[in-house]
């Protein structure tokens, strides 16, 4: 298990595109920001990404990814492609699809949004550059919005994506006040993050605001117990490296 929670230090860097400036502030791994992407086989590969466009209009062109990864917007609006995201909105790409153009709706706020990668990412990257594209499977681009629920006294699972026969899947966790909620230690995907997205938790005397991360390898799994307030968490979880 690895954690990032809000406070902590990152290393970060800017990157100069045509259409604009993104800034990257490095959570888990050493896949960005200045950092030896080598290491991203040792471990999951976490950032926050900010990109600001110099003019209405400018758009990250459309891209691929030698690797799955999950995008979660925490601030700013976009079109990523035709899809309109906002704050809660999520995005699931396998190895090798497409994504994009991503432009902010508004050029003065732009887009801020985690990038989450798992820590297979390097053998994946080899596989893909090694094998093609891979087939049809391994294409998903995926949209979502995270479901915005009143607090009850029962945690409460939502299923927005799968999960898929392959482990692929996002949930939107609600657990009420000093509830206590385990993440399922399956071995049939390829690990998970949780994300806090509003009030907070505790692991092991460890305080998780909203914003902190974790990341769980498959079959791990630990305990997380709400503050007084509840907390609304995402659980992204990776398909297993076999099926790529």
């Amino acid at each position: 298990m690895q954690i990032f929670k809000t406070g902590d230090a990152y290393a970060q860097e800017s990157e100069q595109l045509t259409s604009g400036t993104l800034n990257l502030r490095q959570l888990l791994g050493r896949g960005r920001a200045g950092l030896n992407a080598g290491d991203a086989e040792q471990g999951p590969d976490a950032f926050l990404a900010s990109f600001l466009p110099n003019e209405p209009g400018a758009s990250i062109p459309r891209h691929t990814y030698p690797f799955p990864q999950f995008q979660v917007v925490v601030d700013g609006e976009a079109t990523v492609g035709r899809h309109l995201v906002r704050p809660g909105s999520f995005h699931y790409s396998d190895a090798g699809s497409v994504s994009g153009p991503i432009t902010p709706l508004d050029p003065e706020i732009g887009l801020t949004y985690f990038t989450l990668r798992p820590d297979n990412a390097s053998r994946l990257a080899q596989a893909v550059s090694t094998e093609g594209q891979g087939s049809a499977r391994t294409r998903r681009s995926i949209i979502g919005s995270r479901i915005h629920s009143e607090l009850h006294t029962e945690i409460v699972v939502s299923e927005l994506v799968g999960p898929e026969d392959d482990g692929l899947g996002v949930s939107a966790v609600t657990v009420p006040g000093k509830a206590t909620f385990t993440p399922p230690s399956l071995v049939s995907h390829g690990g998970q993050y949780l994300l806090v997205v509003e009030g907070a938790l505790s692991h092991a005397g460890t305080n998780l605001a909203a914003g902190s991360l974790v990341y769980l390898a498959s079959g791990e799994t630990a305990d997380f117990t709400a503050a007084r307030e509840g907390s609304e968490i995402l659980l992204l979880q990776f398909p297993t490296i076999d099926s790529v």
